[in-house]
């Protein structure tokens, strides 16, 4: 079932190369995006060649927009559920509840997050 929170398997249907992120078929009339930001924990360039169409993944539902659109993330602190740490090859991987609402930041408060672009004023970075 479609739901927040699911770890459900899809098929990558399109990969939208730039920063568009994966589509993935999750059912016969179910498809989601998987966001650049959602594809993996460590910030690497052009990660979404790491996907072709065709391939099966596994996807954690991160939520249902408004208009129907499925949110998903590949992402492994994802994957790995509330449980903690996940072994990941010879990586631990920790979970990662990510920044939900401006409400839960706070000065000082330690984010995890991917850098979108750097200018003299200073970077602007993509929390996840």
């Amino acid at each position: 079932q479609v739901v927040a929170g699911a770890k459900i398997a899809g098929t990558v249907s399109k990969v939208a190369p730039g920063g568009g992120g994966v589509f993935v078929q999750l059912n016969s009339r179910q498809h989601g995006r998987v966001h650049v930001t959602d594809i993996a924990d460590d910030p690497r360039p052009e990660l979404w060649k790491d996907y072709k169409p065709g391939d099966v993944v596994e996807v954690r539902v991160l939520g249902k927009g408004e208009g129907g659109e499925v949110d998903l993330s590949l992402r492994a602190s994802h994957l790995a559920g509330a449980a903690g740490a996940k072994k990941a090859g010879s990586k631990s991987v920790i979970y990662d509840t990510g920044v939900g609402s401006v409400t839960q930041l706070a000065p000082g408060a330690a984010v995890t997050g991917f850098v979108k672009q750097c200018t003299k004023s200073g970077c602007f970075v993509a929390l996840s």
